[in-house]
């Protein structure tokens, strides 16, 4: 690359990371704005955000001590409580809860034992106790009507949304957001409503039909056609959302416009104008993050400069072929993985079979390496490790401050156990890139990027394999993963242009699938 060519590359760099700064700065004041919110803990240390009502009550829209204003009981209006699904928390609920609290709604989103900020191990029998002690946070306040309680679930927080519906007669409404399939309580729901995306998975959709049938005591039901009345809370229906799929769904305004519409029918609410389903977060999150991946490449770059490793030897013809030995050691890594995941001590539910098998595609891709001859390769990235592992990193942490400005998809930062945990995984997880790299990653600059996305589309494909065969548990998400891959790429791409340091590459790729596991899956201990 010319001295011209670079300067303007790093001329566009310093654009694109001033860009960058300013629109986290947009974001924040975003954040921070109306509706008013403010986290608070619940009993049994459950972590929560609460989204206030109208302002109508107050001096202000966004006044600080509103707690000094509460609403008369005649004026309090109904209540929402939000509970996620399984790899989600609050905070990817929150253009929900933003929506009904800008419509007149007191929105309580909770953090799920395991998720999120909350602590407390991960347990499926003790989910009912969490929504027990939000819907008990939204009787007792002071904000909202305690006889017009509502609750919405998503996935798993729609069956720990029906389940709760089941047991408790003063539940308003309950909408369940592509979920809900356990109703053994003694109570009949109050005016239920199942939706679903136009492109969730099969069984979703017929779920819906299913439990929507069942609650309203017909044979089957037409989506989209309400059953029963409000009044005597027996409504019933299914609905699906266009152009949406799983986890979209959850930012849809059509799925929001629909869920404030049965509130409001279900509640007595009267609207005498359209309701106001504005999230400008979000269209600021998509451009921090287009930033943000435009901005992978020079990361690389820069943390390249500061590699131990310079030159590599001329490419082997064998490795065109190492994305088809990549994508043969994933599917022989699968069977021992399923049997018996042998990072279960990482007590991640879901995450440690995917470490698991990541990690024993490693040893198989290690041992593939030194069959096809490039041991002597491995062995040559020996000098400096320590100072490129250390670059790496450096890197890494610029990575993690980067993804940790996101405030609508989930909550970034980790809590000390995901720390913990994250750091484990990395470590089982680094032979695997290091062979990675050692096998793809070689001749210029575009041929090696070319074979490194050809090496991660076999790991894609293979995982998409898995879960569609049953190898791997349901609940990673591809398109989280994908993405992940793709600024992983990128900064690659920007490390080898610069230096050629595997080491350094590998320990940022080992670091951030890491990351992203630790992230988004439910942990079973606590510190």
């Amino acid at each position: 690359m010319s001295r011209r060519m670079r300067n303007g590359v790093r001329f566009a760099s310093a654009i694109a990371a001033a860009a960058f700064l300013a629109m986290i700065a947009i974001l924040a004041a975003e954040q921070n704005g109306p509706p008013p919110h403010e986290d608070v803990v619940l009993q049994g240390e459950i972590p929560a955000t609460f989204y206030m009502p109208g302002s109508e009550n107050r001096p202000g829209p966004n006044d600080p001590f509103h707690y000094l204003f509460p609403i008369p009981p005649e004026r309090r209006p109904p209540g929402v409580l939000l509970i996620h699904g399984f790899t989600g928390d609050r905070v990817g609920l929150s253009t929900l809860a933003r929506r009904l609290a800008r419509n007149g709604y007191g929105v309580l989103a909770i953090d799920l034992r395991g998720h999120g900020a909350n602590r407390n191990p991960f347990s499926r029998d003790l989910l009912r106790e969490d929504v027990a002690q939000a819907i008990d946070y939204l009787r007792k306040s002071a904000m909202v009507n305690p006889n017009r309680i509502a609750i919405v679930g998503h996935s798993m927080g729609a069956g720990a949304a029906l389940d709760y519906a089941s047991r408790d007669a003063g539940i308003a409404a309950s909408v369940m957001i592509s979920g809900g399939f356990r109703l053994d309580g003694p109570e009949r729901p109050r005016n239920v409503m199942f939706i679903y995306a136009q492109n969730d998975l099969p069984f979703f959709p017929q779920l819906a039909a299913m439990m929507a049938s069942h609650v309203a005591g017909v044979e089957s039901i037409t989506p989209g056609e309400p059953y029963g009345d409000f009044a005597a809370g027996t409504a019933v229906e299914a609905l699906e959302i266009p152009n949406v799929n799983h986890v979209s769904i959850i930012r849809s305004e059509r799925a929001a416009r629909a869920i404030l519409t049965w509130f409001d029918s279900a509640c007595e609410v009267t609207r005498n104008s359209s309701p106001d389903l504005s999230d400008s977060r979000l269209a600021t999150a998509r451009v921090v993050f287009v930033l943000m991946v435009a901005l992978m490449f020079p990361l690389g770059w820069i943390s390249g400069e500061f590699g131990a490793l310079r030159d590599r030897p001329a490419p082997f013809r064998i490795t065109k072929f190492a994305p088809l030995i990549v994508l043969a050691a994933l599917v022989a890594a699968m069977p021992p993985a399923a049997i018996s995941a042998p990072a279960t001590f990482l007590s991640l539910v879901v995450g440690d079979s995917l470490i698991s098998w990541i990690a024993i595609a490693g040893g198989l891709m290690l041992v593939a390496a030194a069959w096809m001859g490039f041991g002597g390769d491995a062995r040559a990235l020996g000098a400096g490790a320590i100072r490129s592992a250390t670059a790496g990193v450096a890197a890494f942490g610029a990575v993690y401050a980067m993804t940790a400005h996101n405030v609508t998809l989930h909550r970034m930062t980790l809590t000390p156990e995901r720390l913990a945990v994250m750091l484990a995984a990395a470590f089982l997880i680094l032979p695997f890139f290091l062979a990675f790299e050692v096998m793809l990653r070689r001749g210029s600059t575009v041929a090696s990027t070319i074979l490194a996305a050809a090496g991660f589309a076999a790991l894609l494909a293979a995982t998409s394999a898995g879960l569609a065969i049953g190898a791997l548990p349901f609940g990673i998400s591809t398109q989280a993963l994908a993405v992940t891959i793709a600024m992983i790429l990128l900064f690659g791409a920007g490390a080898y242009h610069a230096s050629r340091d595997l080491v350094l590459i590998a320990t940022v790729e080992s670091l951030w699938l890491a990351l992203f596991v630790a992230r988004t899956m439910p942990i079973t201990f606590r510190f």
